[in-house]
């Protein structure tokens, strides 16, 4: 591994809005052989980046994250990150940290996932409301 990356290196490099930081972030990651991480608390401040400051909609949001997911440069747990975006696509209610929450409850197999959020809990089946 290379190091790994942040948000706004992601952000700045997807939107190409700072034209600077988009040819750095260009240049880091088009490195040969270079390989970069991403945690997925990075991937999560992404969506919600890209849908409150950049006003994107789900299926936009989805779609960048998933088109940064097949850069050979960035290593991610890309499984829980792709599972995550059709949760967030099939849950319209729901925010991406949400569905991020839900899929890992389900991919580490720790169902259910116990919430206060009526929300959460109504809209994924991984979800549970915490009993009184």
């Amino acid at each position: 591994m290379d190091g790994s990356l942040d948000t706004h290196v992601l952000l700045r490099f997807a939107c190409k809005d700072v034209a600077d930081q988009f040819a750095q972030a260009l240049a880091l990651l088009a490195r040969p052989g270079a390989r970069y991480n991403v945690a997925d608390a990075a991937w999560i401040e992404l969506a919600h980046a890209l849908e409150v400051h950049y006003r994107m909609d789900r299926n936009a949001v989805t779609d960048v994250i998933e088109s940064l997911l097949g850069i050979d440069s960035i290593a991610a747990d890309s499984g829980a990150i792709a599972a995550t975006c059709a949760a967030y696509r099939e849950h319209p209610k729901l925010s991406f940290a949400d569905c991020y929450l839900a899929t890992h409850a389900t991919r580490v197999t720790a169902l259910p996932l116990y919430t206060f959020d009526q929300k959460l809990a109504n809209q994924h089946p991984a979800a549970r409301a915490v009993p009184k």
